[in-house]
């Protein structure tokens, strides 16, 4: 990976040792052991070139005179004569947007050519925020909406412009970490580039403004966690955004968090932990706040990726606990964790909880609310922050879980429908744009087919008064729209070099399977007894496992069942049940029974390559938690489930995957399976 590799001053990390964290730790971590250095020695930060905004792609290859140059108010001047001379109100907004574009890049310039110089990197700023004042006051006043095309256009440049600016001035504060003057004017100036995306929100509806701005996500340069960086921007918008605002966000943050959760199952894949962690290193921006996203991610994830973050999150830990101003960061999380409960708690007001899980996260939120208040108030500013995420993080799984809730409003359905309608759209736009056609990526398109079809689907089964039905197929729509996007961006970033991998040998794991069914054979006949049955299928479950690439440590170990249950883990000895349906007549549906220590008949299932397939999971009424357990992957999550209920999920067989069982409301792994496809 490229590097941009910058110096920074490790002011206020001398701490860090009592603490704990060694070097060892964070190289494992993939993170600079420099960070543990005395204070004022410098350490390499590094930022991919992947990361940092161009200003090719900001449109301006050469800003011209520059703010420090004695002539620029010659520059100044003519843009005084355009605004003069510009007179239809949506082309003045535009003109402002181009203004505040060209500072931008001029700030960047000589932030290149006198990088030393912070008093001509203060005027730049300063200069910039000027040209950013003149456009929130344009947006204010422009009186039309996005019902007019220029209006429209305008919006989605705007979209496009603020996710670049903000990007910018994260590299900005990064590489002038040791300047507080320097960070401070930088944070102003991205408040005001949020402020100028609340002045035009009301000229635009919620829905079709996110569906902008995830447009400009999905086509920005970044790597492949480059959406780490997508939400934490999310973050900063919906402070200063209206109510309803917020809320169409908040659909588009939860989107790209179980997008971002894929993502580090590919690098996994590919670069192990240390990838992952080289990854992160490279991105520039709030590591505070990017800890309380990397925590959330966490919760929700996969034991793998679970891991994986739990390993890499002791570097934040070490850099947020060596913050100077870590009592004011404190108050900021206990503010923001404050407004994410009430958002919460306004929620679930709303809607119904009949699992409990909620409810039991939000009561578990302010739980750490308060001891954040108590630990701030004792002078312990770490403690309250790390108890504040905490109570943030929990508060976001609520409202997680209360909007993966199937509903029953007709009148939020139809809103569904038509907000998957715009975004179809822009899918499509975006496969034009990128001039990705039927026959040089049919995937792509038979991936839109799917989101078109269900969404039809979902729309027939509301004409029937279906909503449950509904409700399913619009998880489909998404999950299929999350794949696309995954695969443009992948479209989008350069070639890279990939690790070989050795192919796993079918046959072998074949034998194992053809001695698998031998054993059964024998067992029926009574040829072979229960207990040298259960001896043996365990050494070849155990070495089918690993034929397929499943490590010991995600598998939870499988109890003796019960009499009436096939003892066998065994992924040919779940029939799968008949077709049901004549709409679908490929899926393949299979029923897996589940507790705290396991899932039964069978943890593996087997399934052909391009099949439907349907899993009903029904939670065991006994040696299950009273909260229940909820089931996740890379492909299906099916929410907080109680004991006695039952969870479907649907998904497309393109690839192998492992799913594990949780306890929802403490996050605590239970159990692990693996769907493989052939």
């Amino acid at each position: 990976m490229k590097k941009i590799i910058i110096s920074l001053t490790a002011a206020g990390l001398m701490t860090l040792s009592s603490a704990g964290i060694t070097n060892f730790a964070l190289a494992q971590a993939g993170l600079p052991a420099g960070v543990l250095t005395a204070a004022g020695e410098p350490v390499e930060i590094t930022i991919s070139a992947d990361e940092s905004v161009s200003a090719a792609e900001l449109g301006v290859e050469n800003p011209g005179i520059l703010p420090s140059n004695p002539f620029y108010f010659f520059k100044e001047l003519g843009r005084t004569i355009q605004r003069v001379f510009t007179f239809n109100p949506t082309s003045r907004v535009t003109l402002e947007l181009d203004i505040a574009n060209t500072k931008l890049a001029e700030l960047k310039k000589v932030e290149e050519v006198s990088g030393d110089d912070h008093e001509a990197i203060l005027d730049a700023v300063e200069n910039y925020q000027a040209a950013q004042a003149r456009l929130k006051a344009r947006l204010e006043a422009l009186r039309e909406t996005s019902k007019n095309p220029e209006v429209d256009k305008l919006l989605s440049k705007l979209a496009e412009r603020t996710i670049q600016h903000e990007k910018v001035f994260d590299e900005l504060i990064t590489r002038f970490d040791d300047s507080q003057e320097i960070k401070d004017i930088a944070e102003d100036a991205k408040g005001n580039i949020e402020e100028g995306i609340a002045a035009a929100a009301d000229k635009e509806d919620p829905s079709n403004l996110v569906a902008k701005f995830e447009q400009a996500l999905l086509e920005g340069e970044g790597g492949e966690l480059k959406h780490i960086r997508s939400l934490e921007i999310i973050d900063r918008i919906q402070r200063k955004s209206s109510e309803d605002v917020r809320e169409a966000f908040e659909k588009l943050r939860h989107g790209l968090g179980e997008q971002l959760e894929k993502d580090l199952n590919d690098v996994l894949d590919k670069d192990g932990v240390e990838g992952v962690g080289e990854a992160i290193e490279g991105l520039p921006g709030d590591y505070v706040r990017r800890s309380v996203i990397l925590q959330e991610i966490r919760e929700q994830a996969d034991r793998r990726v679970s891991e994986a973050i739990r390993k890499i999150s002791s570097s934040y830990e070490a850099l947020i606990k060596g913050e100077e101003d870590l009592t004011q960061r404190a108050k900021e999380q206990m503010d923001r964790a404050a407004k994410v409960i009430e958002e919460a708690k306004k929620l679930l007001a709303e809607r119904k909880d009949t699992t409990g899980v909620a409810a039991s996260l939000l009561k578990e939120a302010e739980a750490h609310l308060r001891e954040a208040g108590s630990a701030l108030t004792n002078g312990k500013a770490g403690e309250a922050f790390g108890q504040a995420r905490s109570a943030e993080v929990l508060a976001r799984n609520a409202i997680r879980l209360l909007g993966e809730k199937n509903t029953t409003d007709t009148g939020e359905l139809e809103k569904i429908f038509a907000e998957f309608d715009l975004r179809i759209k822009k899918y499509e736009m975006l496969l034009i744009d990128r001039k990705m056609t039927q026959e040089n990526n049919p995937k792509a398109y038979a991936l839109l087919d799917q989101a078109k079809q269900h969404l039809q689907y979902a729309r027939d089964a509301f004409a029937k008064k279906d909503l449950a039905g509904a409700n399913l197929h619009i998880g489909h729509v998404k999950g299929f729209l999350q794949d696309l996007a995954r695969m443009i961006e992948g479209a989008l970033r350069p070639a890279v070099e990939q690790k070989t991998i050795e192919p796993r040998t079918s046959d072998a794991c074949e034998k194992i399977l053809s001695e698998m069914r031998r054993l059964k054979e024998l067992v029926i006949s009574n040829l072979l007894s229960e207990k040298d049955y259960q001896i043996k299928s365990e050494a070849l479950n155990k070495a089918y496992q690993e034929c397929l690439g499943v490590k010991t440590p995600v598998m939870a170990p499988t109890p003796k069942p019960a009499p009436t249950i096939d003892p066998i883990i065994m992924p040919l000895e779940i029939e799968p049940i008949k077709p049901t349906s004549t709409t679908e007549p490929s899926i393949r549906e299979f029923k897996i029974e589940a507790d705290d220590a396991g899932f039964y008949p069978s943890s593996v299932l087997t399934v052909p390559r391009g099949a439907k397939v349907r899993i009903t999971f029904i939670i065991r009424r006994e040696n299950v938690y009273p909260a229940g357990l909820e089931v996740r992957s890379s492909k299906f999550k099916t929410g907080g489930l109680a004991p006695g209920q039952i969870g479907t999920v649907e998904f497309l067989a393109d690839e192998s995957f492992e799913f594990g069982s949780w306890w929802p409301a403490s996050n605590v792994f239970k159990a692990g399976g693996k769907v493989v496809v052939q």
